[in-house]
């Protein structure tokens, strides 16, 4: 009778053990995993698939991967409405993940099978967040197509002419001289410390509306056909006179230049959805991505990293 008093007794304590145990690994380790971290719109980043993103990354940084998914998010947020109005297909994901393959589009469907099941299972994701993740470049490519499409009536160009100097006492000779008759290309033969617009007697190219830094476009878009500007300041100790030798109201731009307005396009529409969408941050005592919050994250990362270091030596051996 008594033994069977002490059995209970003991089970009983082993019952509460277990079950503060549990409570505190769920408290410490499970609970947190379920969390939201991140919220944009409607859509919500879980803690889980926040660690694994900074597993994934090259330099596992828990903010730079933040910064990374909260611009995914308003990405695919932002495609769903006007003036995008964008979707993405099972074919188009299928499509561009074979572009990822070393076979590229040429890969048969049983390899390609057989390498999507192996990056699944190496990145730790659902099937679900990996092909989400896929969406994003190409929502974004979909995206700079709607910007090119802005462009295709053609854009405000100039002729730009450029004296690029390293003194600035220059400056007053130049303008002078220029204003007395003296063609732009002598001054920029003589004066310009930049050899290549030296040699082309300051001829630079076309340049589109858009395409220069915002002061740069503000001034020599400003210019009239002939006109000088004042010195204008650049990087690295360099200044800069500027000249426009023709306009043009519609020009078509270049490969080169649609590109790279595509990107800028693109860039700004990013920058400005932080303050046109609803974007929340939490960490483990709610909203707020704190310290304790990234200290915790990155003790996860070290964990995870570890294992699978360990994975991967038991294996080579």
């Amino acid at each position: 009778m008594k033994k069977k008093k002490i059995i209970i007794i003991a089970s009983a304590i082993l019952a509460v053990v277990l079950a503060v145990g549990f409570f505190a690994l769920y408290q410490y380790s499970i609970k947190p995993m379920n969390t939201t971290v991140l919220k944009v719109g409607d859509s919500k980043v879980s803690m889980r698939y926040f660690i694994k993103r900074i597993v994934m990354s090259e330099d596992q940084q828990s903010l730079v991967t933040l910064q990374t998914l909260m611009t995914e998010k308003l990405v695919i947020e932002g495609a769903k409405e006007a003036p995008f109005n964008l979707n993405v297909t099972d074919d188009e994901i299928d499509a561009y993940l074979k572009t990822l393959t070393v076979g590229g589009s040429d890969i048969s469907d049983s390899e390609f099978k057989e390498w999507y099941r192996q990056q699944i299972n190496e990145s730790g994701l659902s099937e679900t967040e990996f092909r989400e993740m896929a969406t994003v470049p190409i929502l974004q490519e979909k995206m700079s197509e709607y910007f090119e499409d802005m462009y295709a009536g053609g854009l405000e160009h100039v002729k730009l002419n450029v004296i690029m100097l390293d003194a600035l006492d220059s400056y007053d000779e130049i303008k002078s001289r220029y204003e007395a008759g003296e063609s732009f290309g002598t001054l920029a033969e003589e004066f310009s410390c930049d050899t290549s617009l030296a040699e082309s007697a300051g001829a630079y190219d076309w340049v589109a509306k858009g395409e220069l830094d915002d002061n740069l476009d503000q001034v020599v878009f400003n210019l009239g056909v002939g006109e000088i500007s004042e010195l204008v300041a650049l990087d690295g100790g360099i200044s800069a006179v500027f000249m426009v030798s023709e306009k043009e109201s519609a020009r078509q731009a270049s490969e080169e230049t649609l590109e790279a307005l595509k990107q800028m396009a693109l860039n700004d529409w990013i920058q400005n959805a932080y303050s046109t969408f609803e974007i929340g941050l939490y960490g483990l005592k709610g909203e707020g991505y704190d310290s304790e919050t990234d200290a915790w994250v990155n003790w996860q990362v070290s964990k995870l990293s570890s294992q699978a270091d360990d994975a991967e030596k038991a294996q080579a051996s």
